[in-house]
């Protein structure tokens, strides 16, 4: 034990010490979350998602609005991890609450210390809106200790009023940001009320801070540092000029004036005009804030970044600013969360007068010379499945695929700005064409790697990697963003389906910590890079993939890898699918996946007897359903190729990645993707009507964790995928076998679940000794 410890810790340092600038990753979407990463919910006529955060159990809350009677009201979700409602919280994962009969939104969210939820936004009443803030215990029913009978209602003035938002202390202190009308214009609100909704009588004016920027002025965003202070982010009007801004403020409520010039802080540059909206801070206390530059109309999405003390941050970007034109019309950030190894950005960017999903995401060394920009777009929305909960709540599940291009972005459009080679397309369709051109022999791409873009003055340029993602053929907004414990990045927001809007969440992956370690024989390759699955069917997925010609070796066999877990590594065995996944848990997975010696011997070269011989085993396994193998591409050297792996298990969550073996014979690796494949409507998902159920989920999880690790297991998921489609087409059409259904699979549900908990062997110990005695309890009855 302390041997694969010292192992583990090891490997860690090295992990420490080898991310360096190649260490950040295109973003890509979680196939482990909802269905290939994304997750809509239906509440009613319109619904919408404004804010995020992760609970450290990792459930996922949203909060925002939604429509009931044609009155928006205060809404939130929580998600298991996997995207599916947590039905723990107030019965379905869902809790809605109305606050006045016209409209009502919740705009921030914050979690108090003990579990306690506070929702923020505002209510009307009426003549005008208020500030309002509500508080759910952790079941998602009201806590009516809070404020009055769990609601807190403040009114300031006149005219609206609304929170828009929340920071936290770890005192459980609650501080919350706004605006009200004025005489001239709009005027921040800090307000600070205790655990219990009890305005703090220490802050400001009775609990309240009052501050005028400019003529009109609104704040997104707050931020509580460790010593007490606040800094609230937003723009600011003043001489038909709009700016993006930052104000800082003491402990007490009150403006700090060593924060920025008398406590404002601005962009530097000159701007036709800038808006800010969400801040956050790295352990550094360098303020980031996410917004926009340029009129209405051609806004382009802006990253400012500010010192502790509110000058603009020279070191980042040019002259404390990174913009990027994803698009000709607007493009805008609305939120911002820092990682351990990026920062990410989220909003919405503009095709052909359509708002969609925009994540960006930047290298956090600022340091470091980064020249790379990425763009990925929506192939189009596949079909979407849809189920139904209690009280008319629609949860809507569809595939999206995305793939990656060499599309380069216009950077920063000010007088000392970096100008790229070529300007960005018009629209999405413009881009794909662009990035791809006319396909090559074996389906090559144009490239799957930008190019290094030079600034003519020699300073450094911050491009980021951005991804574009559509929910529906209508808009679809980002509004928050925020990461959980392992670094995935968790999007909301809206989107606009035919009918109705939902309320939106997408979850991008952290790069693999084994991907870390680049460019060293059996690691990733800086070289190589394995694009997001598509063409996903319930047993097959098609995989492009590009080997850059600055491999600089000779590539004897080129292919993917894939697996049901993590890290699938080449065997030189072709599909082996009576072999074991190549996956340990702990010091050893890392020990096999870091060290050469986990790479198996080198094949044969193509064209030997033995290479035939594994071509006739990989014809042999046709038609067998795949947990783990290899699909060997056409050709060899560098280039684009495309892999279509075929039999593989619905509704499974596979890892692929692309993979090069050199005449030396070292194997490099791509960067790792996931998907997961189609589900299908089998007996389980017809009986309960949504493969989201629990029980469908406990029998899938029996499935993945005891059946396809073994011959005998894998031959009955197979047997059982041949011939259950039919029965369940004939199952999901009648409202008597769907309950039968369920009544006969809750045995089994029962004994997969204590399985999942205590194990096989101990289950099946107590299922032979409970049928031992129920068969001696029969045996002893007389007979009549």
């Amino acid at each position: 034990m302390v041997c694969r410890i010292l192992v583990f810790l090891v490997l860690w340092a090295v992990i420490a010490g080898g991310g360096g600038q190649g260490a950040w990753a295109f973003p890509r979407l979680d196939a482990s979350f909802g269905l290939n990463g994304r997750v809509a919910v239906e509440l009613g006529g319109r619904s919408s998602g404004h804010a995020v955060l992760v609970q450290p159990d990792g459930k996922i809350l949203v909060a925002g609005s939604s429509s009931q009677n044609h009155a928006l009201n205060f809404s939130l979700l929580r998600f298991h991890a996997d995207g599916s409602l947590d039905p723990g919280f107030n019965g379905d994962g869902t809790a809605i609450a109305s606050l006045s009969p016209v409209d009502d939104e919740a705009l921030a969210l914050g979690l108090l210390s003990d579990g306690r939820i506070v929702a923020a936004g505002y209510a009307h009443n009426g003549r005008d809106r208020d500030l309002a803030m509500i508080c759910f215990r952790p079941d998602g029913k009201l806590d009516r200790s809070f404020g009055d009978e769990g609601v807190v209602l403040t009114s300031i003035g006149n005219g609206n009023e609304e929170i828009t938002a929340l920071a936290i202390s770890p005192s459980d202190m609650i501080t919350v940001a706004g605006s009200t009308e004025g005489t001239a214009g709009r005027i921040l609100v800090v307000a600070r009320f205790t655990p219990r909704g009890v305005p703090d009588d220490g802050f400001g004016e009775q609990g309240v801070s009052l501050v005028a920027v400019g003529e009109d002025a609104s704040v997104e965003g707050i931020l509580e540092r460790p010593d007490g202070s606040f800094v609230l982010s937003g723009s600011y009007s003043e001489k038909k000029t709009d700016s993006a801004m930052l104000v800082g403020l003491r402990s007490d409520g009150s403006v700090d004036p060593a924060f920025g010039e008398h406590g404002v802080a601005i962009p530097s540059g000159s701007f036709a005009a800038s808006e800010g909206y969400g801040i956050a801070a790295d352990r550094d206390g360098r303020l980031y804030l996410a917004g926009s530059v340029g009129p209405a109309g051609r806004r382009d999405a802006a990253l400012f970044c500010f010192t502790a003390h509110g000058e603009a941050d020279v070191s980042f970007g040019e002259h404390g600013v990174t913009v990027t034109s994803v698009s000709r019309e607007d493009d805008v950030l609305y939120s911002v969360d820092v990682g351990a190894d990026d920062l990410a950005a989220s909003g919405f960017t503009t095709d052909a007068g359509t708002r969609q999903f925009l994540l960006l995401t930047y290298p956090a060394d600022h340091d470091a010379a980064v020249s790379r920009g990425q763009v990925g777009l929506s192939s189009g929305t596949a079909p979407v499945q849809e189920m139904l909960l209690g009280g008319g709540t629609k949860v809507q599940l569809g595939r999206l695929q995305l793939w990656g291009n060499d599309i380069r972005i216009r950077e920063l459009q000010t007088a000392d700005s970096l100008a790229a080679d070529i300007p960005p397309p018009a629209s999405a369709e413009a881009a794909v064409s662009a990035a791809h051109g006319p396909a090559g022999d074996n389906g090559r791409l144009a490239s799957l790697f930008p190019a290094d873009a030079q600034s003519a003055a020699g300073a450094k340029a911050l491009l980021p990697q951005i991804l574009a993602t559509s929910f529906s053929e209508g808009e679809s907004v980002s509004y928050a963003l925020a990461s959980d414990r392992q670094g995935n990045r968790v999007v909301v927001g809206t989107a606009d389906g035919s009918d109705a809007s939902s309320m939106v969440a997408a979850r991008f992956m952290a790069e693999e910590m084994i991907d870390r370690i680049l460019d060293r024989p059996g690691h990733r390759s800086s070289h190589i890079a394995t694009a997001a699955p598509a063409a996903i069917t319930r047993d097959s997925v098609t995989v492009d993939c590009e080997i850059a010609a600055a491999f600089g070796q000779d590539i004897v066999r080129r292919g993917v890898v894939f697996g049901i877990h993590p890290g699938p590594l080449y065997t030189g065995q072709g599909l082996a699918l009576e072999d074991p996944p190549l996956y340990r848990r702990g010091a050893d997975a890392l020990a096999a996946f870091f060290l050469p010696e986990a790479v198996a011997a080198t094949p044969a070269p193509p064209g030997s007897g033995q290479d035939s011989r594994q071509n006739n085993r990989q014809q042999a396994l046709a038609g067998r359903l795949l947990a783990t193998g290899e699909v060997v591409a056409g050709g060899s050297g560098p280039g684009g190729f495309r892999a279509v792996i075929d039999h593989l298990l619905p509704g499974t969550l596979y890892y692929i990645r692309a993979y090069a073996l050199t005449a030396g014979g070292d194997v490099y690796y791509g960067n790792q993707v996931n998907v997961r494949t189609a589900d299908a409507c089998f007996i389980a998902t017809a009986s309960f009507g949504s493969f989201l159920n629990p029980s469908v989920d406990t029998l899938r999880d029996f499935r993945d964790t005891f059946l396809l690790g073994n011959r005998c297991g894998r031959w009955l998921v197979e047997l059982y995928y041949r011939v259950s489609p039919p029965l369940a087409e004939t199952v999901a059409a009648s409202a008597p076998l769907r309950f039968a259904g369920r009544v006969l699979l809750l045995p089994w549900i029962g004994f997969s679940w204590l399985a999942l908990h205590l194990g096989l062997g101990a289950t099946l110990a107590g299922a032979a000794l409970l049928g031992g005695l129920a068969a001696r309890w029969l045996r002893s009855r007389p007979l009549r």
